[in-house]
């Protein structure tokens, strides 16, 4: 039987209607840990609703912890309350006033490290894009080097593409990104790093390794940024 929204003027999006729909059989225990919720076609059958108005609503679950959304499994139930809420922001140090500035260095196609071939679940040997890039401030000198390897079929004679951002031309292909999952450590640089971020090798680099997942699940962007470690914040708040 298909639950009746409302549909009048004024009335909430139909996205935050069957999330709160879906919150409240959650918190009925309809839904239990590690059950795998119906798919967004069952959604769009029993509520009468779009495709991207059911996906649309069990992202917003997975963004307050509710579920998460696996490859090859689906919409997994993890906690039937909310999870607290975890704030997690970087900064470049520097004057704020001062916009940052990307220069794309090269796009090119590789055999990427291991770490990347299992972090983006891809096959031994299977090549994929890489961007370098640098940031910095305007009128500074660098303080990061970027190595954005990509799970995409992309054009490699057009870098430009990425002019207006990383994740803007993701979302302009279709591919918005939903989660992450962020690891830092510290290394030593090498003499492409020295040379781009005018340092000593003897200068370490705080390292960020960034896998980035896109609204169907999928694994597209394992980033590896190398940061000056004075010029860089990591600040994490609990709510």
């Amino acid at each position: 039987m298909v639950k009746e929204l409302d549909y009048s003027t004024g009335a909430k999006p139909l996205y935050a209607q069957l999330y709160d729909i879906l919150v409240d059989k959650l918190h009925r225990g309809e839904y239990s840990k590690d059950d795998v919720l119906p798919t967004e076609a069952d959604f769009q059958q029993m509520f009468g609703v779009s495709r991207i108005t059911a996906r649309r609503a069990l992202s917003e679950l997975a963004n307050e912890g509710y579920v998460k959304r696996e490859r090859g499994i689906g919409t997994l139930v993890l906690r039937n309350s909310k999870a607290p809420s975890i704030n997690v922001t970087t900064n470049q140090r520097g004057d704020k006033a001062k916009k940052i500035e990307r220069k794309n260095m090269s796009l090119t196609l590789v055999t990427p490290p291991q770490e990347v071939i299992e972090g983006l679940q891809l096959a031994d040997n299977e090549q994929v894009v890489m961007l370098t890039r640098t940031l910095q401030r305007e009128g500074e000198t660098p303080s990061q080097i970027n190595y954005i390897y990509l799970n995409l079929d992309i054009e490699l004679d057009d870098i430009s593409v990425f002019d207006r951002g990383l994740y803007w031309y993701l979302e302009s292909l279709g591919h918005n990104i939903e989660t992450h999952q962020d690891r830092l450590s510290a290394v030593l640089p090498n003499e492409f790093e020295c040379k781009h971020l005018n340092i000593s090798t003897d200068k370490p680099l705080l390292v960020r390794k960034r896998i980035g997942v896109d609204n169907t699940g999928k694994a597209i962007e394992f980033t590896v940024s190398k940061h000056i470690s004075e010029d860089y914040e990591y600040i994490v708040e609990y709510r």
